[in-house]
């Protein structure tokens, strides 16, 4: 995940990640392209990719709190409240600040 959080990069992490997701299926394949996508504002395509994760990887307390970030982008507030709530559940610190601040 060495590629993660490099702005200016997000259309590289989604190239080299459509080149991997279409060679091996993977959570984290799809978790790397989704949050790449939200720094791109495509919040739908994001937001379709963190399921993706979670299919694969239901207890991934990161996918969760991050789709719920996708989701109140896109105005979807009540959809981010229930991922954050997972997410927290789940362990995750950062779904326990979302909570905080939007639910």
């Amino acid at each position: 995940m060495g590629l993660q959080g490099k702005k200016g990069r997000e259309r590289e992490i989604i190239r080299l990640a459509n080149q991997a997701l279409a060679i091996q299926p993977s959570a984290d394949g799809y978790f790397l392209r989704a949050y790449a996508k939200v720094d791109v504002k495509d919040y739908e395509g994001a937001i379709t990719d963190y399921n993706k994760a979670i299919a694969i990887n239901p207890q991934s307390a990161l996918a969760h709190t991050n789709r719920g970030v996708a989701k109140f982008l896109s105005g979807d507030h009540q959809g981010a409240c229930l991922d954050f709530r997972k997410g927290s559940s789940l362990g995750s610190k950062n779904a326990t600040k979302g909570l905080n601040r939007v639910c």
